[in-house]
């Protein structure tokens, strides 16, 4: 029985300990009251426009259609914008890239790279071609920041 009771005690600490600096459990852990916000996906017959673009909060109509390439010239974006905006933003990954986690804290937005360590014989590290990001989010003024996390990596 005590061997039964030290064992769910070592489990029970192993879930509570901090994850690994710079990892993106401790990123996401960090960032706790904040909303973790998903991709905004436009409209049907809708596409992001490319091209570089620092974030910006997009709170009209009119606004978010400049972002828009759409068939349908009338095509309205869907947002309520009395209440919530669009974020757009454009990013490049590196060959290490795994992606972007977005998090809003209501005053700040932060961009989170998500990164791999390189294994034996990746590519040198350079930027990819970058891509248009659009993110919903509640209405408000909002300041910007980067970060960037580590992800378990695997070599083959």
């Amino acid at each position: 029985m005590w061997r039964s009771l030290a064992v769910v005690s070592l489990l029970a600490c192993a879930a509570d300990a901090d994850p690994k600096p710079g990892s993106c459990e401790a990123t996401a852990k960090a960032m706790k009251k904040a909303t973790k916000l998903v991709a905004w996906k436009p409209p049907a017959d809708c596409t992001a426009k490319g091209g570089a673009r620092a974030p910006a909060m997009l709170s009209k109509e009119a606004d978010a259609r400049v972002h828009l390439e759409c068939k349908d010239a009338n095509a309205k974006v869907g947002v309520d914008f009395a209440k919530r905006q669009l974020i757009v933003t454009s990013r490049s990954a590196s060959p290490a890239g795994v992606g972007f986690d977005v998090y809003d804290d209501g005053k700040q937005v932060t961009f989170v790279s998500r990164q791999r360590m390189p294994c034996k014989n990746d590519p040198q590290p350079m930027p990819g071609p970058s891509q248009t990001l659009l993110y919903e989010a509640a209405a408000g003024a909002r300041s910007f920041a980067d970060s960037s996390c580590n992800v378990e990596t695997k070599c083959p």
